[in-house]
C-alpha cells in the first residue's frame, strides 16, 4: 500500500496519518491540489483518491481513482459534522470502498483529538484510513 500526500494539506495529514501508517512511506506533492491517494497494486479497489469538494483538479490526474469527497458538507462522501474542544464527529455519509475489498457502512464516528485541528485535514485523514480497512 502507499499513500502520497498533496497540497497544503501535507503538514497536518502527515502527522495524523504517520501514526496510523507507520509502515507504509509516505510521499509528498505540494505542486498539486490539496488530497490523499491510496493505492494498492493488487487490491480489488486499486486506488481510492480522498479529496475535499474543491479538489475536481487533482481528480482529473487519477481518472482510475474511487473518488471520495471530504469536506463539512453533507454533499461529501465524508464530513466532519461537527468539531468541538476534544472531539470531532466524522459523518460517512455514502458507502465507501475499501481497497482490500469490501466497503464501509454509513455511519458517525466520533474521534478523540489530541490537538486543535482544522476539519477538513481530518475528514481526508479518516476518509483514508476507512478505505485502507484501518481505524481512524
Amino acid at each position: 500500500m502507499e499513500l502520497t500526500l498533496f497540497g497544503r494539506c501535507c503538514q497536518t495529514c502527515r502527522t495524523l496519518l504517520s501514526q496510523r501508517f507507520p509502515n507504509i512511506p509516505l510521499t509528498y506533492r505540494s505542486d498539486f491540489p490539496d488530497g490523499i491517494l491510496l493505492f494498492s497494486p493488487s487490491a480489488v479497489h486499486s486506488s481510492v483518491l480522498a479529496i475535499p469538494h474543491s479538489g475536481e483538479q487533482l481528480a482529473a490526474h487519477f481518472p482510475r481513482a474511487t473518488v471520495v469527497t471530504c469536506g463539512m458538507s453533507a454533499r461529501d462522501s465524508v464530513s466532519c459534522s461537527s468539531l468541538g474542544d476534544g472531539c470531532a464527529v466524522i459523518s460517512v455519509v455514502r458507502e465507501l470502498p475499501i481497497v482490500g475489498g469490501g466497503f464501509v457502512d454509513v455511519q458517525d464516528i466520533c474521534l478523540p483529538l489530541r490537538a486543535p485541528t482544522e476539519a477538513e485535514p481530518i475528514a481526508l485523514c479518516t476518509a483514508v484510513c476507512l478505505c485502507a480497512g484501518r481505524l481512524p
